[in-house]
């Protein structure tokens, strides 16, 4: 899906793709873009932000090349593109070689926040509001470098040279200078967790022990060196707590992320989140060279169980669908929420068979299965069946895509066969 607008004020274009884009959203954003384009000034810019896109049909490339090429015949002078990694490009920088023209400035960003601010600076703006939004693109730039692992090596191993200077400067251990090992010990805990703060306070204790044997002279050795064995237990203490922290703030925060990826009515995980895990798999898949199959499941005739019981009995026949699955599946087993009544199904180190029976499994239980619902006026109970097409990793399909639209084609065979059925794709379907 995509959203499009063009923002007459500061001559932009503003197209935002989200969860999955196909051959049909394809058409329409090509319809839809020739209508806004009547609208554009030459030099108009253009935000293409793909952060929400989960899954892109590689089919809908044409359409892609063709926006590229009205865009540039009615005069664009600038594209920002938000890409947050590089799974997200689907060939925007290769494409953009040969549609733009080489007066067009292409500029590529992780968020839409930062890429706000470069086409504020672009805008008719005061020198003062340009002169803000350089300080707060500055303070983003900042951010992002901080999180590079060797910025952070960089930080702790100058910490610990600018220290042994000022030493050297005032030839004294004096107590606030030895605060600032505990500054380098807590930051590197922060940043690298329990393990990175017992290291960071061993070399501290270690450069501060030969330092004390080396200058003998020195102001206040006598005192430090009563204080030795508390001054090491400050160290680790700080490293190891400091460190602990940080690593139960990251679980919490990775907890939190997988229960923003799950399917709030069925407990799979959503479509974003399944299409992130079936791209891990498949790189494992190809990296071990083990098996790995996938299923679409789609509830069948399930449009009329919403005409004729209305949506809520749909969303107790999803739940129902969904916990027995869920109960029959294997640790290893993946489910996610493909659509309205559609699942996707990751099945590890299987193969079509493998992953066949365990459907089969499921259908029979369902076909003895009557759904019960409080929103059921009429009728006391209904029956569900479904249908299921099974694709497994090959040659054939080596690709997302391809695993996934051979597995929509297994499912619309055994729909065209009379659903309530379980087909599996066939390199010769293709």
């Amino acid at each position: 899906m995509f959203y499009l607008k063009f923002d007459k004020q500061h001559n932009l274009l503003t197209i935002k793709f989200s969860n999955y884009f196909d051959i049909q959203q394809g058409e329409l954003l090509s319809n839809r873009l020739e209508q806004e384009l009547a609208k554009v000034k030459k030099g108009f810019m253009i935000v293409t932000d793909l952060s929400d896109l989960a899954y892109f049909d590689i089919a809908c490339s044409p359409y892609i090349k063709q926006m590229m090429i009205l865009c540039n015949s009615h005069g664009v002078s600038r594209i920002f593109r938000i890409i947050p990694d590089k799974t997200k490009d689907i060939g925007f920088n290769i494409m953009s070689l040969f549609h733009y023209s080489k007066d067009v400035k292409i500029h590529t960003y992780k968020t839409l926040e930062e890429a706000s601010y470069y086409v504020r600076i672009n805008s008719k703006i005061t020198f003062t509001d340009k002169i803000l939004t350089i300080l707060k693109i500055l303070k983003i730039k900042s951010a992002n470098l901080s999180e590079h692992p060797i910025f952070r090596y960089f930080v702790i191993i100058s910490g610990f040279i600018i220290l042994i200077i000022l030493r050297q400067l005032f030839k004294a251990f004096g107590v606030s200078l030895g605060y600032l090992y505990i500054t380098l010990i807590a930051l590197s805990g922060f940043w690298f967790g329990i393990k990175g703060g017992i290291i960071t306070a061993l070399s501290a204790f270690i450069i501060f022990t030969v330092e004390v044997n080396i200058f003998s002279l020195w102001i206040a050795r006598d005192i430090v060196l009563k204080t030795m064995i508390f001054r090491l237990l400050v160290y680790f203490l700080s490293g190891i707590a400091i460190g602990h922290l940080s690593q139960s703030e990251k679980k919490i925060r990775k907890k939190l992320e997988f229960l923003a990826g799950q399917d709030e009515l069925t407990g799979f995980f959503n479509f974003r989140f399944t299409l992130e895990l079936l791209k891990k798999e498949i790189e494992r898949c190809k990296r071990y060279r083990k098996n790995l199959t996938v299923a679409v499941i789609d509830i069948d005739n399930f449009k009329d169980i919403n005409d004729n019981y209305g949506h809520l009995v749909g969303n107790d026949s999803l739940q129902a669908l969904s916990n027995t699955i869920k109960n029959n599946l294997r640790e290893t087993d993946i489910a996610g929420r493909y659509g309205g009544d559609e699942f996707l199904l990751i099945f590890p180190e299987s193969t079509c068979e493998q992953g066949r029976e365990i459907l089969t499994r499921i259908k029979t239980l369902m076909s003895n299965f009557q759904i019960t619902s409080s929103f059921l006026l009429h009728k006391n109970t209904i029956s569900l069946t479904f249908s299921a097409g099974l694709a497994s990793f090959s040659p054939y399909n080596k690709t997302m895509d391809a695993l996934i639209n051979s597995a929509d084609k297994a499912l619309y065979q055994a729909k065209k066969e009379g659903k309530n059925r379980i087909s599996i794709h066939k390199p010769t379907d293709n």
